[in-house]
């Protein structure tokens, strides 16, 4: 085999049992937004070959072997080999074998053999073979395309590592934690552990567990439930939250932020607050509520308009223990900015469209702004003081939004699961806002793991700009007679992105800007990751009503497929 070629894996195992439980249905529908199939995950263990279906089974277009734990190149091993097949409506069971498999490796020809023994099942081989990783800097399995069969049944699939990886899921659209991981330079797999982040939603979506669990699973992220002490809910009184149920669309809000720090830190516990309305108070008592349980960032993707009252606000987001995040909002630019964006006490997120590149990095940003329509949030505030640690001469003595960015553009969007939406269009969306942004970027806070203390606010984002992507193209509207940088991407700091998006930790918090750079390089997009996205021009439909006075709205912007 040469260095390049498509590599292979050749299973032989308990075809029939696998292929007959890939009949799982769908969920959603009813609305005239409709719903993408939403893969059902059903454990079974698997048969013996002697196992025949009395019906003919659902074709499998899909298999997927993971491996859990990280082989070392040249040093033989005992793993666990689990398998799963998706069939063609999307639905997904897996299996894990009984006993550990004993993997070696040489290599031939510029490739790397691993061949299995000590199966459960004696007539039982698997053979794996990939190409052209081992030994390099990338790592030894991470990121490899291979090709299974299971008796008739065969298909391009991914070889995950530690449940990473990158493949397509012909159902779900929209960005995956791997093209995010990649984008951002992100060391999700190794980083994050003793991190809680904090949530912050209005009403409650009492799916949001269950939700959580699919998207975690369809993606090879470890499972973070309340059995497992990686997922806790509380209201904004710290107490176990009573059934607010949602039915204005925050349930949209509350299931896309756990799927990006879920996306972004998956080694992290996830603390979800749930306030008793959209009320500007209610939801800064639960940013309290986050900090009194010690979470050590706090994401909130929601806000309103600016008004003379609001520095009495300030209150709610002044954590100097816990690093709290707010998006900048979807509405372009603006004289004044949404708060609590605009409060001095917390990191503005603004947004960005992501797209595929040829350069080096493999990706490029620019402003989101849909042809005037919606875009990133920012400006100079009306109200709030500037932070020290603010240097931009346009607006010298108010607070200036935004501090950092990330994706945010819808047609660029990320893929979310959530079964509890009001219109019922539920299941696998692609969503964008700076909904998307501000967790994301919450995550990599907590990748970095400084303490909030030692971050100063968002003052770490401006001591370490060459650690940040600087976006350089697009704007988010008309600034008229205002400073261009207001609303125009520049080099340096402008109000839509701010000082840039992330490459890797190394500007909040983290390591060295090569450590991380080295962590995470075993991410970069692979070439034959296909990102499935709806059209510019598809329908958007916002998650949340426009903000009213004392109420904020959030900032999820669904592609109506």
């Amino acid at each position: 085999m040469t260095r390049g070629s498509c590599p292979s894996l050749t299973v032989a195992f308990a075809a029939t049992a696998i292929l007959a439980a890939c009949s799982g249905g769908n969920a959603g529908g009813g609305s005239s937004l409709q719903a993408l199939p939403a893969p059902q995950s059903t454990q079974v263990a698997l048969a013996s070959q002697t196992s025949q279906p009395s019906t003919p089974p659902a074709a499998a277009v899909r298999l997927l072997a993971t491996i859990v734990g990280t082989p070392a190149i040249g040093t033989p091993g005992t793993y666990v080999l689990g398998i799963s097949a998706q069939s063609a409506d999307g639905s997904v069971i897996t299996g894990a074998y009984a006993k550990p498999i004993v993997l070696s490796d040489s290599d031939v020809t510029g490739a790397t053999h691993l061949t299995a023994t000590s199966i459960a099942n004696s007539s039982t081989t698997v053979s794996i073979v990939y190409n052209g990783l081992g030994g390099s800097a990338l790592g030894g399995f991470q990121g490899a395309t291979i090709t299974a069969k299971s008796g008739s049944v065969s298909g391009d699939v991914l070889f995950l590592s530690n449940g990473n990886g990158c493949t397509t899921f012909k159902q779900i659209p929209g960005y995956y934690p791997c093209d995010l991981q990649s984008a951002y330079s992100l060391p999700s797999t190794t980083a994050g552990a003793g991190q809680t982040i904090g949530i912050v939603d209005a009403f409650s979506d009492p799916n949001a567990e269950a939700d959580l669990g699919v998207y975690r699973s369809q993606f090879g992220l470890p499972p973070c439930t309340t059995a497992n002490h990686c997922f806790r809910k509380i209201n904004q009184r710290g107490q176990l939250p009573h059934p607010l149920l949602d039915s204005t669309g925050w349930s949209v809000e509350e299931s896309l932020d756990l799927d990006m720090v879920s996306a972004i830190c998956p080694n992290c516990r996830i603390l979800m607050v749930e306030a008793d309305s959209n009320g500007s108070k209610d939801l800064g008592q639960a940013v309290d509520a986050a900090a009194a349980a010690h979470a050590t960032q706090i994401s909130n993707s929601y806000g309103g308009f600016e008004g003379i009252a609001e520095t009495k606000y300030d209150k709610y987001y002044d954590h100097p223990d816990s690093m709290v995040v707010v998006s900048s909002g979807d509405g372009d630019y603006d004289d004044t900015p949404e708060y609590p964006a605009a409060s001095p006490y917390v990191t503005a997120v603004g947004g960005t469209n992501l797209s595929v590149s040829a350069n080096g990095r493999g990706w490029i940003e620019s402003v989101w702004n849909n042809a005037g329509v919606q875009g990133a949030g920012s400006g100079c505030s009306a109200f709030e003081p500037k932070p020290v640690w603010q240097k931009d001469v346009g607006c010298p003595n108010n607070r200036m939004v935004t501090d950092v960015s990330a994706v945010a553009d819808p047609y660029s969007g990320v893929a979310f699961y959530d079964t509890y939406i009001t219109s019922n269009f539920g299941g696998w969306q692609e969503v964008g806002g700076t909904s998307v942004a501000a967790p994301l970027i919450a995550g990599v806070y907590a990748l970095g793991g400084a303490s909030a203390a030692s971050l100063n606010y968002a003052s770490y984002t401006y001591a370490h700009t060459s650690a940040l992507n600087d976006v350089t193209d697009g704007n988010n509207g008309d600034c008229g007679t205002y400073v261009q940088y207001f609303c125009t991407a520049e080099v340096g700091y402008d109000g839509p992105t701010g000082n840039g998006t992330p490459n890797g930790t190394a500007a909040f918090g983290g390591p060295a800007l090569l450590a991380a750079q080295s962590s995470a390089s075993s991410l970069r997009r692979p070439a034959w990751r296909h990102v499935v996205q709806l059209p510019v021009g598809t329908p958007l439909v916002h998650a949340c009503a426009k903000p009213e006075p004392g109420f904020y709205g959030c900032f999820a912007i669904m592609v109506a497929p």
